[in-house]
């Protein structure tokens, strides 16, 4: 039994080290400003766990990622019901979509005989399936082409004049005429004069209707035409991959630099080259072309003045890279640069053959899909 004076002692023990235990508590404990989001991570004081139950409270480590749950979701007690739910950003849809009858639906595609095949091997239906109303141009109504087609494939009786009839990137400032433009029907200054026109901005007929501007059809209306449609995809002939100097692939750039200042003085509308194709080695080539087709398409397809970071509205498709030949190199394959050879019809024709063409809508359809529903 502790008289009092035992019992004194003993209380003043406890009470000392009781002081103890907090002061050393109170040394190790971080203080407030430690339990901040640290390096875009959720950090927490090793001890909130042992005061609270609250599941949001535990730490997480650095590599992990935060997933709202029906059993990690909280409602505070100071915080209205209402507040917006938190979702992750990999799953944030696209802020323009290409439903029917959205913003970018209406598609027209400016093409030659190549671009014929790809869409007799499947291309128009493969868009029609997604939803896209495709338009297509090819040659003019004056050179027995099909002038424009509609959406059903059915021509639609009447041409939008496009400038010489041609889609060649040929300016003849720097290189003249092409040594091969009589046997390859390669024409002046075709998309130099298309997106040089200017664009009528009043008077111009609705579609599906013949274009007219103020109910007649000047000559140098092409481009207002074309900027009936949301979309604009283009190509040029595989003639031009046959390219005889670097003054030419200057000329093709300067082509370009035109277009692409074109597209910045539209953004409401999409413009998508697909370059030109590669032509068969047999077909006549001027030597040296395949390595300077080469040289243009890297320079469209990586260069920063024709990216689309630059150019939002403005896009390439590699279309001579899903086609040319690039096994080994010049020096060790004679097909090196030119169409590959499981995709030739024949020798000396550079119009590529059904199964390419099949592969070719395939992947274009896919490409413009992917475009459109996240530009």
């Amino acid at each position: 039994m502790l008289n009092r004076q035992g019992f004194a002692r003993l209380l003043a023990r406890i009470m000392l080290a009781l002081g103890v235990l907090f002061v050393m508590f109170a040394l190790v404990m971080p203080g407030e400003s430690t339990a901040v989001v640290q390096a875009g991570t959720y950090a927490t004081p090793w001890y909130l766990p042992l005061f609270s139950s609250d599941p949001y409270a535990t730490p997480i480590p650095p590599t992990a990622t935060l997933v709202p749950t029906a059993t990690m979701t909280r409602t505070p007690t100071n915080t209205p019901t209402n507040t917006p739910t938190r979702t992750s950003t990999s799953t944030r849809t696209p802020t323009k979509t290409s439903v029917p009858g959205g913003q970018y639906s209406n598609i027209v595609f400016l093409h030659h005989s190549v671009g014929q095949g790809f869409i007799d091997g499947g291309l128009r239906t493969q868009l029609t399936n997604l939803g896209y109303q495709f338009y297509d141009h090819a040659y003019n109504l004056s050179s027995q082409g099909r002038g424009l087609s509609l959406p059903n494939g059915n021509t639609s009786g009447y041409d939008y004049s496009i400038p010489r009839n041609s889609t060649d990137l040929l300016t003849l400032d720097l290189a003249g005429p092409h040594p091969n433009a009589s046997t390859k029907n390669l024409w002046e200054k075709g998309l130099w004069d298309l997106f040089g026109q200017k664009v009528y901005t009043s008077g111009v007929s609705a579609l599906p209707g013949d274009c007219t501007i103020n109910g007649s059809k000047p000559s140098d209306r092409a481009m207002t035409c074309l900027m009936r449609h949301q979309v604009i995809i283009f190509k040029s002939c595989y003639t031009n991959s046959d390219i005889d100097s670097d003054n030419r692939i200057q000329e093709y750039k300067n082509v370009y630099a035109r277009i692409v200042a074109f597209a910045d003085a539209h953004p409401d509308h999409i413009f998508i080259s697909l370059g030109y194709a590669p032509q068969e080695s047999h077909d006549n080539p001027t030597p040296g072309s395949p390595q300077r087709a080469r040289q243009f398409i890297d320079w469209l397809n990586t260069n920063t003045e024709m990216s689309n970071a630059k150019h939002p509205n403005f896009y390439v498709l590699n279309l001579y890279g899903q086609l040319v030949d690039t096994t080994g190199s010049p020096q060790t394959n004679s097909n090196w640069g030119f169409l590959r050879r499981e995709y030739v019809q024949w020798d000396g024709n550079s119009h590529p053959n059904q199964p390419a063409n099949q592969a070719i809508a395939t992947w274009l359809a896919g490409q413009i899909d992917t475009i459109l529903k996240n530009h």
